[in-house]
């Protein structure tokens, strides 16, 4: 095989992109901030002088993820608006798109003539599946003609695949930290109902179920959550607020 052989330079463009991906994930605090990494990076990648945004479907409803110009993710906004656009293709129906002189493709007009009067000339749009229920178009604007052809595609494509891996990675890791978070609030709230449960139980030399009563028909009372009920108890009874639970080690399995 030679170095243009045409699986090399797949493999090469995609180990480029993979490494790329991968210390934008490790650099970033926010699932926002890598997608605004990530478009930079394919904006540069891809080919010169151009714009790119992406594109996210969720829930039917779209959005500009992250952008690398105001006037791409005015265009952007246009196709929103109308339902119609390179990127509402790519997004919706996993369709890729490759206008070369956008003076004379007529197929969405509104997004044409936005386009135009915002300095592009030429534009793709290449789909991405995240496999979380949320599809994804990477959004590319030339400001000269015909700016993407098969070597810029080519690209395209092992760009957003490679996005959408990362990004189902992000948003698994996302949702673990806030799972970590509820699991640690669960626990803080169980810990101060327990030592309520103990107060109630000493004062009132009642069972464990006893107590229970006696502090839910409280918060009942009162209106006040369970755990703040019991918070108060403690730091009444005792003069002291409740003490914390043992640390949750969230690398713990």
């Amino acid at each position: 095989m030679t170095h243009d052989d045409p699986v090399t330079e797949e493999l090469r463009l995609r180990h480029a992109a993979v490494t790329g991906l991968q210390t934008s994930l490790l650099t970033t605090r926010s699932v926002e901030e890598f997608l605004q990494t990530v478009v930079d990076g394919a904006a540069q990648h891809i080919a010169p002088n151009i714009a790119c945004t992406l594109t996210m479907l969720r829930e039917q409803t779209l959005l500009t993820a992250a952008s690398t110009d105001e006037q791409a993710t005015e265009a952007d906004k246009v196709e929103y608006e109308v339902d119609s656009g390179p990127c509402v293709e790519a997004a919706r129906h996993g369709v890729e798109s490759v206008i070369a002189d956008l003076r004379h493709d007529d197929r969405w007009p509104e997004w044409r003539t936005a386009s135009l009067k915002l300095g592009f000339l030429s534009a793709a749009a290449v789909p991405g599946d995240t496999g979380d229920g949320a599809q994804i178009s990477l959004d590319l604007y030339g400001r000269e003609l015909d700016a993407f052809g098969e070597p810029e595609m080519q690209k395209g494509r092992v760009v957003v695949e490679e996005i959408a891996r990362a990004l189902r990675l992000s948003l698994l890791l996302a949702q673990q930290a806030e799972l970590a978070q509820h699991l640690e609030a669960a626990m803080v709230s169980r810990s101060t109902i327990d030592q309520a449960l103990g107060v109630i139980m000493g004062q009132n030399r009642t069972t464990r179920q006893e107590a229970f009563e006696i502090l839910r028909a409280a918060s009942q009372s009162r209106n006040i959550k369970l755990r703040d009920i019991a918070a108060a108890i403690i730091e009444n009874l005792t003069g002291h607020p409740a003490a914390d639970p043992p640390a949750f080690d969230r690398r713990s399995r």
